[in-house]
């Protein structure tokens, strides 16, 4: 048996093919980027139309009581797509702001706004909570 001689041993590391993983991680990275960017439709007023100043927000509020209060007026549920179809006939330029209280349930307030759009009204946000402790 022969022995290798100790100049011709090369102790380096090979770096092809960890470029060659970074790059496919690299390519791999943006495909994530670019195929997961996801577009909102907004609708925005065109600019000097005045929407904002006769728009007129209506206040959905769902206490965590129960019920359903329009303006701050009870309203029973049979009744509650009468009521949000006439705001809306009486308004065509208001909005919907609902205010939830935080022991109703998702399936209570998407029910709500499900209402809501089927009355005609398409421009629906939530109301912001000043006094409520942020969500763990």
């Amino acid at each position: 048996m022969q022995a290798i001689p100790q100049e011709r041993i090369s102790a380096e590391i090979n770096v092809t093919p960890m470029i060659d993983v970074l790059l496919v991680m690299f390519i791999i990275y943006l495909l994530i980027i670019l195929l997961g960017q996801q577009v909102i439709k907004v609708q925005l007023p065109a600019p000097g139309s005045g929407l904002a100043a006769r728009a007129m927000p209506i206040i959905i509020e769902l206490p965590d009581q129960g019920g359903v209060r329009i303006n701050g007026a009870i309203v029973g549920s049979d009744e509650l797509d009468m009521v949000l179809r006439q705001l809306s006939a009486d308004h065509p330029a208001s909005y919907a702001l609902i205010d939830a209280g935080a022991e109703r349930t998702y399936d209570e307030v998407i029910h709500v706004i499900d209402r809501a759009r089927g009355a005609g009204i398409t421009l629906i946000g939530f109301k912001a909570a000043e006094t409520r402790a942020p969500i763990p």
